[in-house]
C-alpha cells in the first residue's frame, strides 16, 4: 500500500514544547521555518511516501460514487480511532470484500492517528477521498495530501485560536532536525530517505536535548524569551516574607544586618577549623587562656534580635493586610446597605406617585360623570319643550281651520297665540343654556 517506511517509527516520547514552538515559528506565507523550507518532496523524504500520481480531492462528491463506494463511506462515517483499530485487528483479508474493508479501515486509521490527525474524535471529511479507489492507493500523491493537510491545520489554528493543530507535526520535526543537522551534506549515508529511519530512539532524544542547551535551538530561545533559567531559585526566607521586607526600607536594613552577621559567623567558623589541634594543645598546656564566652553570647543575642525583628516586621505586615481586608469588607457591607435603602425609598416614591395619579384620575372621572348627567338632563328638557311646541302648533292649526270654517270668537284665537309666544321665549332660554354647557 506504500507505507512500508512507517515501520521505522519508534515509541519515544516527543517534546510537546518543541512541537508547539515549531508550529508557532512556522511562516505560512513562505512555508518556511527559519532557513528550512517545507514542501511535498521533503515530506516524502521524511516519511517515505509516494510522491507521484494524481492528487486527492478535498471532499467526496456523491454523484461520482457507485453503490459500493457510497456504502463504504456510510459505514465509516463518524467512526473514531478506537473503532477503526478494532476493525483492522479483527478483519481478515481472506476474500475480496474483506480485503477492501481492511484497506479502507487501515487507510482511515493511519490518517486519523498519524498522517492527517485532527482535533475532533470522529473522522474528518478530508479523510474519505483516499478510500474511494482502494486498488490504486499506492499510485496516488500522498506527499501532497499530507503536506496540504498540515498547512491547512496551522492556518486554521491561528485563524480560530485553537489549542491543537491538525496534521502531521512529526514530519515537520523530522525535516527541521534533518536540515539543521546535516545541512547541505545530503550525500551522507545517514541522510538518505526515509529520514525517520535515522531519527528515532536515542538519536532523536539527543537532538532534543541539544535544542534545549544550544543557543541556536528553538527551545533555548523560547526559554530565554520567557525568562526561565536554572540559576534562578528561591533561597533564604519564604517568598511572601522576603517580598514584604524588600518593599519596606526598614526591612531592607534588617536583611542587610542579617547577611552581615551570617558572613561574620561563617568566617569565624572557617578560622576555627583551620587552627585544628594546635589550639587545643595550647589550651591543654595552660600557656594561653580560653577566650571569653561573652563575645559568642553577644553574637547569639544579636542574631536572635535580628530574627525577632524580622518576624515582628512580617507579622506587622500581615496584620496590616488583615486590617485592610476587614475595612474593605466593612465598606462593601455599608455600600450594600445604602443601595438597599435607596431602592426602598425609590419604591416608596413610586407608590406615592401612583396613588396621586389614581386620585387625579378618579376626580376627572367624577367630573366627567357629572357633565354627562347634566347633558342628559338638558337633552330631556329640550325634548319635552319640543313636544310642547309641536302640540301648540297643532292646536294653532286646528284653531285656524275652525276660524275659517265656523267663524269662532276672536278671544279663542288669541289665547293659543299668547301661550305660543310665552313658550317660545322659554325655548330660547334653554337653548342658550345647552350651548353654554357644551362649551
Amino acid at each position: 500500500m506504500g507505507f512500508g517506511a512507517l515501520e521505522h517509527l519508534s515509541t519515544t516520547n516527543m517534546s510537546k514544547q518543541l512541537m508547539m514552538e515549531l508550529v508557532d515559528c512556522f511562516n505560512t506565507m513562505r512555508t518556511t521555518l527559519g532557513t528550512v523550507k517545507l514542501d511535498a518532496t521533503k515530506v516524502a523524504h521524511a516519511l517515505g511516501l509516494n510522491g507521484r500520481g494524481d492528487i486527492f480531492e478535498k471532499k467526496i462528491v456523491n454523484k461520482t460514487l457507485n453503490d459500493e463506494q457510497k456504502a463504504a463511506v456510510k459505514m465509516f462515517k463518524g467512526a473514531t480511532a478506537k473503532i477503526l483499530r478494532k476493525i483492522v485487528v479483527e478483519t481478515l483479508p481472506n476474500s475480496e470484500e474483506n480485503t477492501r474493508k481492511f484497506k479502507r479501515a487501515f487507510l482511515l486509521y493511519v490518517q486519523k492517528v498519524f498522517l492527517c490527525s485532527n482535533n475532533s474524535m470522529p473522522l474528518s471529511p478530508k479523510h474519505f477521498p483516499p478510500i474511494v479507489d482502494v486498488d490504486n492507493t499506492s499510485k496516488m500523491n500522498w506527499r501532497r495530501h499530507v503536506c496540504s493537510f498540515l498547512l491547512d491545520g496551522i492556518i486554521d489554528m491561528r485563524r480560530r485560536n485553537l489549542k491543537g493543530v491538525e496534521g502531521c507535526v512529526f514530519a515537520l520535526l523530522i525535516i527541521y532536525m534533518h536540515e539543521t543537522h546535516f545541512g547541505e551534506n545530503s550525500e551522507h549515508e545517514k541522510a538518505w530517505p526515509p529520514w525517520i529511519k535515522y531519527w528515532k530512539g536515542e538519536t532523536l532524544q539527543k537532538r532534543i536535548r541539544v535544542e534545549k542547551k544550544d543557543s541556536t535551538g528553538l527551545l533555548y530561545q523560547a526559554n530565554q524569551r520567557k525568562g526561565v533559567t536554572k540559576k534562578e531559585k528561591p533561597s533564604g526566607l519564604k517568598i511572601g516574607k522576603k517580598e514584604a521586607l524588600e518593599d519596606d526600607p526598614k526591612g531592607k536594613q534588617i536583611l542587610g544586618k542579617r547577611k552581615h552577621v551570617e558572613e561574620e559567623s561563617e568566617g569565624d567558623s572557617s578560622e576555627s577549623g583551620s587552627e585544628g589541634d594546635s589550639s587545643e594543645s595550647k589550651y591543654e598546656n595552660g600557656s594561653e587562656s580560653e577566650p571569653d564566652s561573652e563575645e559568642t553570647n553577644s553574637e547569639d543575642e544579636s542574631l536572635q534580635k535580628n530574627q525577632q525583628e524580622l518576624e515582628d516586621r512580617c507579622s506587622d505586615n500581615k496584620m496590616h493586610k488583615l486590617l485592610l481586608q476587614q475595612e474593605m469588607k466593612g465598606s462593601q457591607r455599608k455600600s450594600m446597605r445604602l443601595i438597599r435603602e435607596m431602592n426602598i425609598l425609590r419604591n416608596m416614591q413610586i407608590l406615592m406617585l401612583n396613588k396621586e395619579l389614581e386620585d387625579c384620575c378618579g376626580d376627572n372621572k367624577m367630573h366627567k360623570l357629572i357633565l354627562q348627567q347634566e347633558m342628559k338632563g338638558s337633552q330631556r328638557k329640550s325634548i319635552s319643550l319640543m313636544r310642547q311646541m309641536n302640540s301648540l302648533r297643532n292646536m294653532q292649526m286646528l284653531m285656524l281651520n275652525k276660524e275659517l270654517k265656523g267663524g269662532q270668537n276672536k278671544e279663542m284665537m288669541l289665547m293659543p297665540l299668547l301661550l305660543l309666544s310665552h313658550n317660545l321665549h322659554k325655548v330660547q332660554i334653554l337653548h342658550n343654556l345647552i350651548l353654554l354647557l357644551l362649551l
